[in-house]
Order: structure tokens, then sequence, then C-alpha cells
């Protein structure tokens, strides 16, 4: 008699993956995503950083980003969230009048400070989680319908014998007759437009995960 709960498995929200972690086999692509992973933090909004884009920087930088490389890889660290951690650090604990600048690269992966903040970090570093789930407007609208429409059928069981009859009273007068089925398809159109949103912005390196 009641149509089924909007849930995951009628409509499938837009999802919004973890931060990545390192890919690739070699330390020359981990310092690209190493590097971007800073800008993301320091500098949001910067152009995509390609791999061309690492012999222009100086020595001594690209050779923390190479070094930070294997070890980040080896621990199973996502670079965005580490690189969080460290800016937040960096502003708490950081040299002095230096705090009201950026961190340095030395101080987000040089390796003293990947020794040093590793086992803080686990224990008070940002919780990334899994896939986080993203909610369109209609869908959250229509599960408030459907919570609402559910008490009241718990309601009536309290007060009187519930017949069939009185359910489906109740029903049309919730969502009447057409209109589960129109606001189930506004809110799948909904979570598709998003889930196209998002992972245009994955692409553009854009943050989602604060």
């Amino acid at each position: 008699m009641l149509p089924r709960f909007p849930g995951v498995d009628v409509i499938q929200p837009a999802r919004v993956p973890p931060p990545p972690l390192l890919t690739g086999d070699n330390p020359e692509q981990w310092a690209v995503q190493l590097w971007r992973a800073y800008l993301a933090v320091i500098a949001p909004g910067s152009r995509p950083v390609r791999l061309a884009d690492m012999q222009a920087l100086e020595d001594t930088k690209r050779n923390v980003l190479l070094a930070a490389g294997p070890v980040l890889h080896a621990r199973g660290t996502q670079p965005l969230p580490w690189c969080k951690f460290s800016a937040a650090a960096w502003c708490k604990f950081g040299p002095g009048k230096l705090r009201r600048r950026c961190p340095n690269l030395q101080w987000v992966y040089g390796s003293a400070q990947l020794r040093r903040a590793d086992l803080w970090y686990q224990w008070r570093g940002p919780t990334t989680g899994g896939v986080r789930l993203a909610f369109s407007p209609s869908h959250r609208r229509l599960i408030a319908q459907y919570g609402a429409m559910r008490h009241a059928v718990l309601e009536a069981a309290r007060s009187s014998v519930l017949t069939e009859e009185i359910v489906r009273s109740i029903v049309r007068s919730t969502l009447p007759e057409g209109q589960y089925e129109a606001a189930v398809e506004q809110a799948r159109l909904e979570s598709e437009m998003a889930q196209v949103g998002i992972d245009s912005q994955l692409r553009r390196g854009v943050d989602l995960w604060d």
C-alpha cells in the first residue's frame, strides 16, 4: 500500500569520492600530485599542474616533492588531507610571525615533518571516510514527505483499527496519485546533473572535501 521508501536504492544520489591517493608508480608522477594538492590548499583556483610544470620548479622544491612521494605512497596517505592538516598545524604551531603566511613546502612535505607528524596525523588528522553522498533538494523533500506520511500512518494505527482504506487515504493526502513517481524522476534528474558537475570539478582539481 505504501510506495517504496525513496532511499538510495530508488534514487541514486550524486557521489563525491574520497580524496585521491597517490596514483602511478614513480616519484615523478607522485611529485606532480603532491604539488597539485599543495597548491589546492594554499592557492585554491590555480590552474591544474602538469608534469611539464615540475621542470620549472626550483631544485630544492622539486627534491622535496620527489623524496616525499615514496613515503606518502607507502603509507597510503592522501595528499590533500595531509596538506590541510599541515597547513592547520602551521597556523597554530608555525614559527612566529611566519604563521601569517602560507606554510612552505618543507613544512608540509619535508622529511622531518613526515617523521614528526605522522602519528599526530593518524590521531588528529582530518577524517576523510569513504564516498560522500550528495542528496538533491528534491530527494530530501521527498524523503521528508515520506516521513510525514509514515508518521501519519503510525498515528492512525494508535488511535483506531488500521484498515487498507485508511492507509490509502493517508497516502493520497500526502502524496497524491502520480506525485511520488514525478518526484522520483525529478530527484533522479537533479542527482544526474549534480554528478556531472561534481565530475567536472574533480577533473579541474577543485577541492570538494572541505
